[in-house]
C-alpha cells in the first residue's frame, strides 16, 4: 500500500518547496496548481488527471496522468502522481 501511495500522492511542497508552486483559485470551480521553470510552465488541474506543459517556445502538451491531482484545503497541500513530477522534470520544470 505504501508503494501505491508514494506513486500516486507526491506532496508538491516536498518536491518543489512551498514557494515552488502556486494555487490559482481565480475560478473556484477549476482550481489549478501552477509551476514555472527555466524551460516553461506546468498546470495541474485539481481533482482531474491532467498535466499541461507549456514550453517557452509556445509548444503545449497535455498528459493524462495515472491518478488525480488532490488539493487539501485544510492543509493547503497539493498531491500529484509521481508521473507528473517525472514529466515536469523532463520538461525542465524543477
Amino acid at each position: 500500500m505504501n508503494s501505491i501511495q508514494n506513486r500516486l500522492f507526491v506532496d508538491l511542497d516536498y518536491v518543489y518547496g512551498q514557494d515552488g508552486w502556486e494555487l490559482d483559485d481565480s475560478d473556484p470551480e477549476n482550481l489549478v496548481a501552477r509551476l514555472s521553470g527555466k524551460q516553461g510552465e506546468a498546470e495541474l488541474s485539481i481533482n482531474k488527471d491532467l498535466l499541461t506543459l507549456k514550453t517557452k517556445w509556445g509548444k503545449d502538451k497535455t498528459y493524462n496522468l495515472e491518478g488525480v491531482v488532490v488539493y487539501t484545503p485544510v492543509t493547503g497541500k497539493v498531491y500529484v502522481p509521481r508521473q507528473a513530477v517525472n514529466l515536469m522534470k523532463l520538461a525542465g520544470i524543477h
